[in-house]
Parts: C-alpha cells; structure tokens; sequence
C-alpha cells in the first residue's frame, strides 16, 4: 500500500464520519416542532382590516376611473404603427 493510496483512505473515512455525523445531528433536530413565524400583522381580525381598508381604496380608485370613463372627458388618440 503506497502513501499516496493509505492519504485517500484517510480522507475517505474521515469523509464518512462527518457526514455520519451530520446525520444524526439532522436527526435529532427535525424530531421537534418547527414554528413557523409569519411576518406582518399577527392578530387575524386585524389582517382582515386592513385586507378591507385595501379593497376600499381599490374601489374609490375604480369609482375615479369609471367617472372620468363617463364624463366623456377622456380623449384617445391612436397612432397607425405603419406611418412612423
């Protein structure tokens, strides 16, 4: 046996033993609970607030659209693509 092939063998095992190692460590860690922590706002009837002042905003938004789209203010012009 050279020492070359005696240095990979060593490696090798040691190789082995860590990553056993590691596995056991993995293990013993996913045996708990895992808690999952959300951002934000933690109190539900809260979250649903501001879900509503959302969709609020949203309609006052779409309510300013829907007047200017029926006042007849709005002007469209379109531009052929063929004569630029």
């Amino acid at each position: 046996m050279t020492r070359n092939d005696r240095a990979i063998r060593v490696l090798l095992t040691l190789i082995v033993l860590l990553l056993g190692a590691n596995l056991i460590v993995n293990m013993n860690n996913s045996a708990g609970p895992r808690t999952a922590y959300a951002e934000g706002i933690p109190d539900s009837g809260a979250q649903l607030q501001k879900l509503i002042d959302a969709v609020n905003d949203l309609n006052k938004k779409v309510d300013r659209i829907d007047t200017v789209l029926e006042s007849g203010t709005l002007n469209v012009k379109v531009q052929d693509k063929s004569e630029k």
